[in-house]
Formats: C-alpha cells, sequence, structure tokens
C-alpha cells in the first residue's frame, strides 16, 4: 500500500502530504510520556516517528496541500503545537507523581539517598525513583501507550491538517489540567496526609520522652512507616492513576 502510494503520486505531492504528519507526530514524541525518554536516543525515535509516519499516511484522509511559504510555516508550527498538547496532557500525570513522590522522599527522610537520573541530568531521590518506576509499570501494563497514539489517529480526522484551532479548545485543555492535577494529588495524597500526621505525633512524642533516646529512633520509624504507607497505598495509587489517564483520553477524544 505504502509502495503505491509512494509510485503513484510525484515526489512533491507526496513530501506536501508526510510533513505535516510526521510534525505533529514529532510533537508528541518530544513531550509525551515514555517517549520522550532521553535514554532513548534520537535515532530511534526519529525512526519510529518515520515509520509512524508511512503507516499513517497510507489511510489517513488528504488535508491541506502544504505550499513553501508563510501560510506552510504556520501550518507546520500548528501541527507541532497540536501535537506537543496531546503529549503535555498525559505527560501532567507523571509530572504530578514526581513532585508527589518528592514530597513523600523528604518526609521520609531519604531526600539524601538519590540516583543520578539519565533522563533529567540530575541527581533524584530514590523513593521518587521507585515511584516513577512504579508509574511507568502500571502505564505499560493497562496498555496507555496505545492510547496515545490512538488520540493521535483520531485528531487527523477531528482536526485536518491545516484547519484552524478553535481557541475554545485550548481554553478547555487549560481549565482541564485543573482537574488532572488533582485527581494526580489524590495518588499519593493519603500518604503524605499520613506522613504528616506522623510527624505531629513524633513531635507530642519528642516533649514527653527522652529527647535523646527519641532522636536516635526518629530516623528509623519514619522510614519503617513510610514504607509500610508505601506499600498499603499502592493499590490506591492504581486505581487512581487508571482513573487519571481514563479521564485524559475521553477528555482528549472529546475535545478533539
Amino acid at each position: 500500500m505504502i509502495n503505491n502510494f509512494l509510485y503513484n503520486n510525484n515526489f512533491n505531492s507526496f513530501i506536501n502530504y508526510f510533513v505535516p504528519i510526521f510534525t505533529r507526530i514529532i510533537g508528541i514524541i518530544y513531550i509525551a510520556p515514555v517517549f520522550s525518554e532521553k535514554i532513548v536516543s534520537y535515532k530511534i525515535k526519529m525512526f519510529f516517528s518515520i515509520i509512524l509516519t508511512f503507516f499513517l499516511c497510507s489511510f489517513l484522509p488528504r488535508g491541506y496541500i502544504l505550499h513553501f511559504s508563510f501560510i506552510g510555516v504556520l501550518v507546520i508550527f500548528q501541527e507541532f503545537v497540536i501535537g506537543f498538547f496531546i503529549g503535555l496532557t498525559f505527560k501532567l500525570i507523571f509530572v504530578i507523581s514526581s513532585f508527589c513522590g518528592d514530597i513523600i522522599g523528604t518526609q521520609m527522610g531519604l531526600s539524601f539517598a538519590t540516583f543520578f537520573d539519565v533522563n533529567n541530568r540530575y541527581f533524584i531521590p530514590i523513593v521518587l525513583r521507585l515511584i516513577n518506576y512504579c508509574t511507568y509499570m502500571v502505564f505499560f501494563i493497562f496498555n496507555m501507550h496505545l492510547w496515545v497514539i490512538s488520540v493521535l489517529v483520531k485528531s487527523f480526522y477531528t482536526i485536518p491538517i491545516g484547519s484552524f484551532i478553535l481557541k475554545n479548545k485550548f481554553l478547555n485543555l487549560v481549565f482541564f489540567f485543573s482537574n488532572v492535577f488533582i485527581q494526580g494529588l489524590k495518588m499519593f495524597f493519603p500518604v503524605i496526609l499520613l506522613l504528616i500526621i506522623l510527624n505531629l505525633v513524633f513531635l507530642f512524642l519528642n516533649r514527653i520522652l527522652i529527647p535523646a533516646f527519641f532522636f536516635s529512633l526518629n530516623f528509623s520509624l519514619f522510614l519503617l512507616f513510610g514504607m509500610l504507607f508505601l506499600y498499603s497505598f499502592f493499590p490506591l495509587f492504581i486505581i487512581n492513576f487508571k482513573i487519571a489517564m481514563q479521564k485524559i483520553l475521553f477528555f482528549l477524544l472529546d475535545i478533539i
């Protein structure tokens, strides 16, 4: 099918059809979770983008005919923005989980236990790294990487290449970010709340017991209770993470 497409059209027509689709895919891969990881080389990302573009070119409807002009540059920029906002919506829930993991690690007293993160190129707490791995694991278990691709394919039908983007769609997207942020906090809010309560309990115990004796047990108790809280609320994290990603999926399918 791709061979027929290549041989039945001239090179200019192929470029006019290929470049906008490729640009929207690049916009998603630039920021979308898993696809944007720096541990994956740029060659693999480009190869995946080109293969996916060839595949989409075989059945997507023909849209705007790209011309090498100022309007053509604006169309290419708009395609990148569309893909960027689709990937940003999925990325937001990962950023919130990392933020909560950083808070939990600090409350547990493990802010000094760090690992070098290849993606961000700086040291991150071990609890944040553990939560990131769990988040990616749940992301693949529920095939959410396929959700991103399905939203991408549908966007070419609802927002064809070269069509103007309605301002209300982006305003709805901005307002929706607040709901995603609240849903993301629900994933780890019980653990954060229990650690705060534990801090208050230890504060009162520090006034009652011998300070030197209690100070030696403070770190061990925080570490023990923190791990127990994480283990106990991990099923709740999976449920809330799936609900948050489903809300993002349904919202994107509705807005585009």
